[in-house]
């Protein structure tokens, strides 16, 4: 069961646990669960990861505690790219949508929520789940992610959602499963952010990952993704996590033969969420593997 904030606490920090060291943190942890998460210099597998370690609360307050300018642009991009994806289209205009690991991020649910009649989020690790279904569900104090909904809420069709947060409870389920699982051509429209690249070191699990995530789409069906540039692995709490280090043109290279209007983007800032990377990179597109 989860714990019941006390009056005036916000229903995220009724999770919280003492952090226990925030430095090289920004994934989400989605797959399977096995190994020490012991950092190497050789390559370091998915499934040789513990990801039931991953400390969601310290996820959350190093990256979502406030917003981050990358992460607002990347926002309003996407918001824009999905207006344009279903201009003239009555909202919502898709059944169901996706987001493919969402550990302790809900704004790629958000940017989804006025096209989709139900959203399922994804994840793997159980402390992202245990996430997930508390802090998805829970109406009580203040919302954490409305400034994360602002930059969406002038924009067509997000404009005429009166309650975001309660909308979103409404319309999600929460499904534990793997990337690698994912079903084929279930959903309409499909969200992954910094996912792909931050569970493995090995660049063919990398376009592994991209893979079964488009391959779950359904043809033509829009999606976002959104990567670390230049991460070579990172920290949550006291546990390290691997990454593969991407450019924007490796993630253009991939794409390119597997979605139509694609649009590669790279954020960057002077003030990192932590050191170890170099950019951010959003990827937007429609599915089309052929």
């Amino acid at each position: 069961m989860a714990p019941v904030p006390a009056r005036g606490e916000s229903p995220v920090d009724a999770w919280a646990v003492p952090a226990r060291g925030t430095g090289r943190v920004r994934s989400s942890a989605m797959t399977h669960a096995a190994g020490t998460g012991t950092h190497s210099s050789s390559d370091v597998r998915n499934s040789d990861v513990s990801w039931s370690e991953f400390d969601s609360i310290a996820y959350w307050k190093h990256n979502y505690r406030t917003l981050h300018e990358n992460d607002g642009q990347i926002i309003r991009a996407v918001g824009k790219f999905f207006v344009e994806c279903f201009d003239g289209s009555a909202a919502p205009a898709v059944a169901h949508s996706v987001d493919v690991g969402s550990g302790a991020n809900l704004y790629p649910a958000l940017t989804a929520l006025p096209w989709s009649r139900h959203i399922t989020l994804t994840d793997y690790a159980e402390p992202n789940i245990a996430w997930l279904r508390h802090n998805v569900s829970d109406q009580n104090g203040p919302w954490a992610w409305q400034p994360f909904w602002d930059e969406l809420g002038d924009l067509p069709a997000y404009a005429s959602v009166a309650s975001p947060r309660k909308a979103l409870a409404e319309r999600h389920k929460v499904e534990q499963t793997s990337v690698f699982d994912l079903p084929q051509r279930r959903w309409g429209l499909g969200t992954m952010f910094f996912v792909a690249e931050s569970i493995t070191s090995d660049y063919a699990e990398f376009e592994l990952a991209m893979l079964r995530f488009l391959e779950a789409l359904t043809p033509r069906a829009p999606f976002a993704c959104a990567f670390m540039s230049g991460s070579e692995g990172y920290d949550v709490g006291p546990s390290w996590f691997p990454a593969v280090d991407i450019t924007d043109q490796d993630v253009r290279d991939l794409l390119s033969t597997k979605a139509v209007n694609l649009d590669v983007q790279q954020f960057k800032t002077e003030k990192p969420l932590r050191e170890g990377y170099e950019s951010m990179i959003l990827a937007l597109g429609r599915v089309d593997l052929g």
